[in-house]
């Protein structure tokens, strides 16, 4: 059968026929069950046998076409025949999952305020631990680098303040340069990280670690761009550097007055929960694909350890729900059987699946199972239905928090508006 799909595919790409081998008519046409030949297609690709074009509904070419006709390509998955044949790959804000979505506005602000004339203005990211603000912040560095907003040699020079918390004068050493002698230990002099950064982008993460006198120090570099280095204060230094700064703490709470001015933009970064189920799925998709290059194997999982995955409140966010992937892959990790690893509900961590079914004494897995590429087709084929559930599930909340039971929240006439109505 496989090599029945093969010859099927190449052919189709001599004659130029590409809309041909999409997984119906490839089942139509060589009379095998769809999901036969959505699984052994899925094992092909994986294989670097063939290579899957997104565009709707999914195509695939193969690899031994591309070869002959001697087109480069470096993945096994493009977005469109054109990105294949062009060989172009996802860049910058590309790679950011949501971006015309639930972070359209995020990636609008990022850009405006790191492009702002002359030399573009500080900002803040503030936002639940995990929700991916230094990948934003690093996105938002590669963004500007490609529209030639800052120099080709500026570098993304990032800090995390809080492994600073317990020594702040070695931040302010690190950041701002020292001379030799400073202090104890300080036997040569170091130009320091604003300098280092100079034409790139200084990110300084959880900021409220910063103490009060570096917090000064900051707010006069950005207000002159000039500063001094730690055991001279004759000197001035010059760099032309773009501050990005990340919070998990209330901005207004947690930082100076006089640093918040110098601060135009706060752009705040939502949560897991605010993100959606179309963008959640994308998400455990993009997550369970790194596994499985990382494994060198075939991931599928139980339909409760995805509705588990899906549904289960994240305090941690993204990083958490990367970190119960992993947890999943490592407890099924020498179950694999030939390159393929198949994820059960006992692979799940244990704190999610007494947060799921804390009230059943015994839980049964089923035979019901989902392959990592087939979340593609959840997250792409299913947006306006996940959009209308989203829409159902806001309303819900609001109305939950103003009755005292379902059935009087399903009886409302606002209930009613979204088009559905309680029989």
């Amino acid at each position: 059968m496989i090599e029945k799909i093969l010859a099927y595919i190449l052919e189709c790409c001599n004659n130029n026929e590409f809309a041909q081998t999409t997984v119906a008519n490839m089942s139509e046409n060589l009379k095998i069950g769809r999901s036969q030949v959505s699984v052994v297609l899925n094992k092909l690709v994986k294989e670097n046998k063939l290579v899957r074009i997104e565009s709707k509904p999914f195509c695939f070419i193969s690899v031994e076409y591309l070869k002959e006709k001697s087109i480069p390509f470096k993945n096994s998955v493009y977005a469109s025949l054109d990105d294949l044949l062009s060989n172009q790959e996802k860049k910058d804000f590309e790679k950011l999952v949501g971006m015309n979505h639930s972070l359209a506005q995020t990636v609008k602000q990022c850009k405006a305020t790191i492009s702002y004339p002359p030399n573009g203005l500080p900002m803040l990211l503030y936002g639940p631990t995990g929700t991916g603000k230094s990948l934003i912040a690093k996105l938002t560095y590669e963004w500007a680098k490609n529209q030639g907003v800052i120099s080709k040699d500026g570098q993304f020079v990032q800090v995390n303040c809080s492994e600073y918390a317990n020594n702040p004068e070695l931040l302010t050493a690190n950041l701002f340069g020292h001379v030799k002698g400073a202090f104890t230990g300080a036997e040569k002099d170091n130009e320091g990280l604003i300098a280092l950064a100079n034409n790139g982008v200084l990110f300084l993460d959880e900021v409220h670690e910063l103490k009060a006198e570096c917090q000064e120090k900051l707010f006069l570099f950005m207000d002159q761009g000039i500063y001094h280095r730690v055991g001279d204060n004759e000197k001035w230094h010059k760099s032309n550097v773009r501050i990005m700064f990340a919070t998990t703490e209330n901005p207004d709470k947690v930082l100076l007055k006089t640093l918040m001015r110098r601060i135009p933009m706060t752009i705040t970064i939502p949560s897991l929960e605010q993100r959606g189920t179309q963008e959640r799925i994308e998400l455990l998709h993009n997550i369970f694909s790194q596994e499985e290059k990382r494994l060198d194997c075939q991931i599928k999982m139980s339909s409760k350890v995805y509705n588990a995955l899906l549904q289960s409140k994240m305090p941690g966010n993204i990083g958490q729900l990367k970190s119960s992937v992993q947890s999943c892959c490592i407890n099924s990790l020498f179950d694999k059987v030939n390159d393929e690893l198949v994820i059960h509900l006992d692979s799940l961590p244990k704190d999610l699946l007494q947060q799921v079914y804390a009230n059943q004494k015994m839980i049964l897995d089923n035979d019901e199972y989902i392959y990592v590429d087939d979340l593609r087709e959840y997250y792409n084929d299913t947006k306006e239905i996940l959009q209308l559930n989203d829409s159902l599930l806001a309303c819900y909340r609001k109305y939950k928090e103003e009755h005292t039971s379902l059935s009087d929240f399903m009886s409302k006439d606002t209930f009613n508006k979204t088009g559905y109505r309680h029989h």
